[in-house]
């Protein structure tokens, strides 16, 4: 089995570094649909798999990301509310980077393992895990049952749920990786699970091995293992 994480292409919202969370949030600029159609033109080559299935969060970005997923593949996304983005809250559209900076601090408190920690006027780490906690079970247990034990899964959604999805999942993805190196626009993480087949999805972090991020093998990002000190060039959202 196999999870590929996508990140939305680009939107007016990414290149003004708005925290854009709501629904139902930009649209893809130019670039972006450009780099929605490249991304399912080298899906297979940069993925090494194709998709069994398809999910996606319900924002117009994720939306208009997956369509050519669809076309290429012949798959109809499943849209599931609990793989949007990590909500905003008080900080909606803000660009001040105090604002950002609160965001992405609080979301590395959850990585850090810090659940209580409840982004302004938005969840704690516990509703957002649980929300797309659901989604991933259920993505995860109809692949395996409809498509066997080689499926793959694709989760089209947000570069700040990625980074918590997919740490949450495996011990490979680090928060200095994370915080440091945010999965480009329209980029794919892909994790292998290496579990049996009575193993719980989530919870032990040795069961998930990611093969990549944002494109690139893992172990060909520079860690430095210094401490993490969040930018609002980090935001990536």
């Amino acid at each position: 089995m196999r999870l590929v994480l996508v990140r939305h292409g680009q939107t007016v919202s990414n290149t003004t570094n708005a925290l854009d969370t709501a629904l139902p949030g930009a649209d893809l600029d130019e670039t972006g649909k450009q780099q929605a159609l490249m991304l399912a033109q080298n899906f297979e080559h940069v993925t090494g798999t194709k998709p069994s299935a398809l999910y996606v969060s319900p924002l117009n970005r994720t939306r208009q990301t997956v369509a050519p997923l669809e076309e290429k593949f012949g798959l109809t996304a499943t849209v599931r509310e609990g793989i949007r983005e990590v909500i905003a809250g008080d900080l909606e559209m803000s660009s001040e980077a105090d604002d950002i900076r609160v965001y992405l601090e609080t979301l590395l408190s959850w990585i850090d393992g810090d659940l209580d920690a409840r982004m302004p006027g938005g969840e704690d780490g516990w509703q957002t895990r649980a929300r797309f906690g659901n989604v991933l079970n259920e993505a995860l247990s109809d692949a395996r049952d409809n498509f066997g034990a080689d499926a793959t899964v694709v989760i089209v959604a947000h570069g700040a749920l990625s980074r918590f999805i997919a740490s949450t999942l495996s011990a490979d993805i680090s928060t200095e990786l994370v915080a440091r190196f945010p999965m480009h626009n329209a980029s794919t993480t892909v994790l292998e699970w290496i579990g049996n087949e009575g193993d719980a999805w989530i919870g032990d972090r040795s069961l998930w091995k990611a093969l990549t991020w944002s494109d690139k093998p893992v172990s060909e990002f520079p860690l430095t293992g210094e401490p993490v000190v969040p930018q609002s060039s980090q935001l990536r959202d």
